[in-house]
């Protein structure tokens, strides 16, 4: 799976939960560039999962250049 591919999935997964339209980037960082509270974050991480078909265990991770590091990883195994 490329890396934009992963990238525009998660731009609308995490658009769902913001109040305005923000582009996400690599260097986005969840809680502090789009303001998304600990509970919104835990949802997002929770469709993440379900979308993805992964498990991410590690709930501190929260720039999506990681997040996309995970997906690609865990989609080639």
């Amino acid at each position: 799976m490329e890396q934009q591919v992963v990238l525009n999935k998660l731009q609308d997964i995490i658009s769902f939960y913001l109040e305005d339209p923000l582009e996400v980037t690599m260097d986005t960082h969840i809680l502090k560039d789009l303001t998304v509270n600990s509970f919104d974050y835990s949802s997002i991480i929770a469709d993440i999962e379900e979308i993805f078909n992964i498990t991410i265990d590690d709930l501190t991770i929260y720039y999506i250049k990681d997040l996309v590091q995970i997906i690609m990883d865990r989609k080639e195994i």
